[in-house]
């Protein structure tokens, strides 16, 4: 495969969407020594790859290139690299197109770089025919929600009405989501509004943004009016409306219309998928309802519902909040065997111990942990630190947080 594609550029990019061609593109290019690929290491990859097919006799610069590499780069979150790819395009003679410089401020939203982000789009305008269009505008306003800054979003979405270019209705549900999310209700309501006016409908993605934030907001009177809104415009709940619906009656502790909201996805043959179960279980086990929380296991299992690393973290909050700590053995061998215990399920079963104060547990599940290679975190030292001073042994708070420290700065040195 790779020699049919060294030939051609673009197509050597399109060989790099598979991991495995990239590790193999790069051990024959003699660049990089074989690692795992994490999502970074690709970016750099594809990078390092460009800078060789460059240098040869037979390359061809071509804006398509550039724009795939670009989205490639904006994937792997590689700001660095995609300025330098830009830097070759203009040696490159090219001349950047709107696109061009959409694919590269996305880059650095990506890459939680606003303020670059937003200096490309302002100075996108000193190319010619290089005018911001409705995906570079959406592009900004998603990084501008993504970063928190919601006055910026709404100064250029009101940039992009005063220029005449038509929001879509991804622009609109961005806005929804991001407002909605920091609780903004006012700014939802505004870009509801505002929809209306230029007879821009709902879809279904707009209606469950709405339903969503409502619900993470405990809003559920304005979440059931979404809900019939939904409903009303002859739209289909599909999974995500009805796993919102769920989780938020969960969380606000309405336990009847959580279990009417599944009645109703059985009667109509929608599949109880592992993030309903997961839903379900979390609700029950927060609310201290542990018998519900079983039948909702044993329900997923006989249904050969595969359980993931949440499905156990639940299960086990549950029972070390609740008291019931001798589950937590059971519930660890549970998911050993599915093989989904991370460094989450681990720092559950840590709590759980910690709570019930049996530390020979916690501190042999502690060990267990890194001797499966699951890496203890922030959360795995906050739990362990807090406990052994609740008991007064300062020596293991004080060994632990230099674990802790050590740990810290190795992660800042790579």
């Amino acid at each position: 495969m790779i020699a049919q594609c060294w030939r051609s550029w673009p197509g050597l990019i399109d060989a790099c969407v598979d991991e495995i061609v990239v590790h193999d593109l790069c051990r024959f290019a003699m660049l990089l020594k074989p690692r795992p690929w994490g999502t970074a290491v690709n970016g750099v990859a594809l990078w390092q790859v460009f800078e060789l097919v460059r240098a040869q006799e037979w390359y061809t610069a071509d804006l398509s290139t550039y724009l795939k590499l670009l989205t490639m780069l904006a994937k792997a979150k590689q700001a660095a690299e995609a300025s330098n790819v830009f830097d070759c395009l203009l040696e490159d003679k090219l001349r950047p197109t709107t696109a061009i410089f959409t694919a590269l401020l996305t880059v650095f939203t990506q890459s939680n770089q606003f303020k670059k982000a937003l200096e490309i789009f302002e100075s996108m305008r000193l190319y010619e025919g290089c005018v911001p269009d409705k995906y570079t505008y959406t592009a900004m306003i998603k990084g501008c929600c993504e970063a928190g800054l919601y006055v910026q979003a709404r100064k250029i979405f009101d940039e992009m009405m005063i220029e005449g270019v038509k929001p879509s209705i991804v622009t609109y549900n961005i806005l929804i989501h991001g407002y909605g999310k920091a609780g903004l209700f006012r700014e939802v309501e505004r870009v509801l509004s505002t929809m209306e006016a230029n007879n821009v409908a709902p879809d279904t993605v707009t209606w469950n943004t709405l339903i969503r934030v409502f619900g993470l907001n405990c809003k559920i009177p304005e979440m059931e009016q979404a809900y019939e809104g939904l409903l009303r415009q002859g739209l289909q709940p599909d999974m995500v409306t009805l796993n919102s619906l769920i989780s938020a009656y969960g969380t606000a502790g309405l336990f009847e219309k959580m279990e009417s909201v599944t009645q109703y996805m059985q009667r109509y043959n929608y599949p109880m998928t592992r993030i309903t179960y997961n839903i379900i279980m979390e609700a029950y086990g927060r609310a201290g309802m542990v018998d519900q929380m079983e039948e909702t296991w044993k329900r997923m299992k006989a249904e050969f519902v595969k359980p993931n690393s949440s499905t156990f973290c639940s299960m086990l909050s549950a029972y070390g909040r609740h008291g019931y700590w001798h589950n937590v053995e059971k519930v660890m061998r549970q998911a050993r065997y599915f093989d989904a215990a991370d460094t989450a399920v681990y720092n559950a079963a840590i709590d759980a111990f910690q709570r019930a104060q049996n530390f020979e547990d916690m501190e042999k599940i502690f060990e267990e942990m890194k001797l499966k290679g699951h890496a203890p975190d922030d959360v795995t030292y906050s739990i362990l630190i807090g406990a052994y001073e609740r008991i007064r042994r300062v020596d293991k708070a004080r060994d632990l947080q230099e674990e802790w420290n050590g740990s810290v700065k190795e992660c800042e040195a790579e």
